[in-house]
């Protein structure tokens, strides 16, 4: 067999030698021309799988190495040594168009299901098992970030939020949900909005509750979100958003930042958005509490068509009808139908 040819390097200085691998009596022989410098068993060395073209290494137990770019002369030595079905295989299976691209399609499949199925259900099994002191951690952390520079104290009169909250807290009772934490907030960021801040925080905008024409829009609103705290969705998307950067990162690198994942819960927390499937689940939640409690739920229909209406108007769009004689002067950045289902789609289930 003929040997291989290649680079020796001594493991103790950074000179190259021009050396050869062969067999003998099925062992690895290595020479630089007609001395031997090492004769070893297959097993007493660590040889480099193939990939591509890339150069073959083979280290040895005293630290000395041999490189060589004749990757087929060492899959024959292999061949002899230690043959096996297996040897070869991700070279055969990279080098062959056909087996790349069904890789390429098996990893599309197998990310898309992970996203799509996999880690939904099991960021579901997690929240329900967080302990409450960990989502309390997130929530104060959470409020902490927006206080300040998104949220400001509320401009309604004293007596107005006194009677919401009664109205609120009343619903709550009757309809035998844990009672949440309601907050009412002056924001020109977040413009006429309410989200849930898991496990027990309601917050509503000055702008959201001057923009209802009626207490029941605003419990349609209420039982919304409280839709959202039952369901503990807001946690759910932030396990489910926080392992998927964690995958990329671990993916394509920066490994350091991996324990910035933690830290940015709350941000995602604060992105103020859920997947539409979480928005009909609470829609569902609101639907079939209103019926309950004999409140007509068209008056949540009204508020959302308002808010459409607002937000078309914001954005200076010609179909927004003649609700724009006074548009915003700053437009939200973040509007409270913008991760949402259509509108209309949602207005038909309310209005039946």
């Amino acid at each position: 067999m003929t040997a291989v040819q290649g680079q020796y390097y001594d493991g103790a200085s950074s000179r190259r030698i021009e050396a050869s691998l062969a067999l003998a009596d099925h062992r690895l022989v290595l020479k630089a021309g007609d001395d031997i410098l090492s004769i070893v068993r297959a097993d007493e060395v660590e040889i480099s799988p193939r990939l591509g073209d890339t150069v073959r290494r083979i280290e040895f137990a005293s630290g000395a190495a041999f490189e060589t770019a004749d990757n087929d002369g060492i899959d024959r030595l292999l061949a002899v040594l230690a043959p096996s079905p297996l040897a070869g295989l991700l070279h055969r299976l990279e080098s062959s168009y056909p087996n790349i691209l069904l890789s390429l399609l098996l990893v599309v499949a197998f990310v898309w299901w992970f996203a799509a199925y996999a880690l939904p259900w099991s960021a579901e099994r997690i929240a329900y098992r967080l302990p409450r002191e960990v989502m309390g951690q997130i929530n104060r952390q959470s409020l902490s970030l927006m206080e300040g520079d998104w949220l400001k104290p509320s401009r309604l009169p004293d007596e107005r939020q006194k009677e919401l909250l009664q109205g609120f807290e009343a619903l709550i009772t009757a309809s035998g949900l844990e009672r949440p934490r309601i907050l009412f907030r002056d924001s020109e960021i977040l413009g006429a909005n309410a989200f849930a801040l898991p496990p027990d925080t309601l917050v509503f905008t000055d702008a959201l509750v001057k923009l209802a024409q009626r207490d029941e829009e605003l419990s349609g609103i209420l039982l919304h979100e409280m839709g959202h705290l039952e369901a503990r969705h807001g946690i759910r998307q932030a396990i489910q958003n926080s392992a998927l950067t964690l995958a990329s990162l671990l993916v394509f690198g920066d490994i350091s930042s991996i324990a910035d994942v933690g830290i940015g819960l709350p941000l995602v927390l604060t992105k103020l958005g859920y997947s539409r499937g979480f928005e009909r689940e609470a829609d569902s939640f609101a639907l079939a509490h209103l019926h309950r409690h004999k409140i007509p739920a068209r008056h949540f229909a009204d508020i959302l068509l308002r808010l459409e209406q607002q937000s078309l108007c914001e954005q200076g769009k010609k179909d927004a009808g003649k609700a724009c004689d006074k548009p915003a002067a700053t437009p939200a950045l973040f509007h409270y139908l913008s991760t949402h289902p259509d509108t209309r789609e949602r207005v038909a289930a309310f209005q039946q």
